[in-house]
């Protein structure tokens, strides 16, 4: 099974797919070097799976060394160019749509009768559709349909986005998240130094329209008061996109909330580690997520999140009490609330973080499951193809 992955990213940390990306190929490497150490046979031979990574954008990903292709990828290169066994792959995994690099290679793919998977990463949704709709709907008709429709299906990475991607691309799919690695300990504390009031954090871009901290400014403005006298805070980190720090911050000041709401500098590694030690609620306002890998790793420490709709794990928060997920029966403003109502069941909301995390993102679990699917996409040959 020679598996290629193709996309555009850089070694940004902030930035959703760019994390994303490499951490799910390196799950699928590390699965395959312990099948091939198991000495697995197959009816034809020993296993000779490979995984191997073409970032189109020419940049070396750090954390890929030793699977990422070490050439420069220039339009009008054919696969044949690549590297064996990268030159002739069973399957490609293309990381999102709107790169115009990506269509003459699907063309080729679909020439040479190698089968291809799209994984959208919540581009494909209808809130991310309606973003610059008026160059994403004539680019679809006229270029990226053929790309969308010829994969031979794409991967979801929740039940959300699957439901709100199917409202405009009906096509073949299958749903399965990237999974996270755990150590099925709660790793941070409540309240710690004596601290009274509830300190919610969002780590990420400061997106204000995308991530939709408009939104949890508003919602915080509405609860302002009951916060203020429960002693409780939002702390914001990330870099700046789009000048979305300055209007958060005039918003802020507008809205009177400066005492409750604080805008930070982008955090990693180890001071990322001591906030999220830190944090009792961990919030994100998206309008319009694939699988936030910030609200993943915030639940593999334990701590329970406060979810809008559009992050896509929503229905699965409420469902395992993990945290408190946005529904038509309660807004963002009135989760707030009743997070702060129900700040003595954090500890088990805590434990319950634990156990979604446990279920339905253990990398481990969730890159076999992948590998399965692979296999039978490769295997059912020039069949109509399945991927349930």
């Amino acid at each position: 099974m020679n598996i290629l992955h193709i996309a555009s990213i850089d070694n940004d940390p902030f930035s959703g797919v760019p994390c994303m990306v490499p951490k799910m190929i390196i799950a699928e490497n590390r699965e395959i070097s312990r099948r091939i150490g198991m000495d697995i046979r197959l009816a034809s031979g020993p296993l000779k799976d490979t995984v191997r990574f073409l970032n189109i954008r020419n940049k070396e990903i750090s954390r890929l060394k030793g699977i990422q292709i070490e050439m420069k990828w220039e339009n009008g290169n054919s696969l044949s160019d690549l590297p064996e066994p990268a030159d002739n792959p069973d399957l490609v995994v293309f990381h999102e749509v709107y790169y115009p690099g990506f269509l003459l290679i699907a063309k080729e793919l679909r020439e040479r009768g190698i089968p291809y998977i799209i994984v959208p990463h919540g581009c494909l949704t209808s809130e991310a559709q309606h973003i610059k709709s008026y160059k994403k709907l004539p680019a679809n008709i006229l270029l990226f349909n053929r790309y969308i429709f010829g994969a031979v299906c794409l991967r979801f990475l929740s039940e959300n986005e699957k439901k709100n991607t199917l409202k405009k691309f009906r096509v073949k799919n299958f749903t399965l998240g990237a999974g996270i690695g755990s150590t099925g300990e709660i790793n941070h504390s409540f309240f710690p130094e004596g601290r009274k009031g509830i300190r919610y954090t969002y780590i990420g871009r400061i997106d204000r329209y995308i991530k939709g901290l408009d939104l949890l400014l508003e919602a915080v403005h509405d609860k302002a008061d009951f916060l203020g006298v429960n002693s409780c805070c939002f702390d914001l980190y990330g870099p700046d996109v789009n000048g979305s720090k300055k209007a958060l911050r005039q918003t802020i000041k507008e809205l009177e909330i400066d005492s409750l709401v604080k805008i930070h500098t982008s955090v990693s590694d180890e001071e990322k580690d001591r906030i999220l030690k830190n944090t009792d609620v961990f919030v994100l306002s998206s309008r319009s997520e694939g699988l936030p890998l910030g609200v993943l790793e915030a639940l593999s420490y334990g701590i329970p999140c406060l979810v809008s709709s559009g992050s896509g794990l929503s229905d699965l928060v409420n469902e395992y009490n993990a945290g408190w997920g946005e529904n038509e029966e309660n807004g963002l403003s009135e989760l707030i609330k009743k997070s702060v109502d129900e700040s003595g069941e954090l500890e088990i909301k805590s434990l319950n973080a634990l156990k979604l995390i446990r279920k339905k993102f253990s990398e481990e679990i969730n890159t076999e499951k992948l590998m399965k699917i692979y296999r039978n996409i490769i295997c059912s040959g020039h069949k109509e193809r399945s991927c349930n």
